[in-house]
């Protein structure tokens, strides 16, 4: 299932690699984190935020864990399309899953740069969906 999955990736079509991993769902079959972040970062490199959103709540729901590269993901997604506080609660997700590697102590700007980088080059790299 995960080549067809990436087939659609490749295809630049988030929503055909969503049934795919819906219908695996569907079929008893377990999908794995990486299958989840296949799909949500697909949706995030078409700037479909309501898209990845919805993926990121369903792994998280199914007891995924996301990795550093989605969750910048969808921080560049939300920061793009102008969701500032959806960005922060992003921020605020990560340090959740991440708390081990991060201090409290930090400003939430400096968490934002350690976890993140400067999210104003994104804008640069997400494709608009057409």
């Amino acid at each position: 299932h995960r080549s067809v999955i990436s087939s659609h990736i490749n295809a630049a079509d988030p929503k055909g690699a969503a049934e795919w991993l819906d219908r695996m769902v569907k079929q008893g079959l377990l999908p794995d984190d990486a299958d989840f972040r296949l799909v949500i970062n697909s949706f995030c490199s078409r700037a479909d935020v309501a898209g990845a959103q919805f993926w990121r709540k369903r792994a998280l729901d199914a007891g995924m864990t996301l990795d550093v590269e989605t969750y910048r993901n969808l921080f560049e997604a939300l920061i793009n399309a102008g969701d500032r506080k959806g960005a922060q609660e992003i921020v605020q997700l990560a340090k959740k899953s991440f708390s081990s590697s991060l201090g409290d102590d930090a400003p939430l700007s400096e968490q934002i740069e350690e976890l993140f980088g400067n999210p104003e080059p994104a804008r640069r790299r997400v494709r608009k969906a057409r």
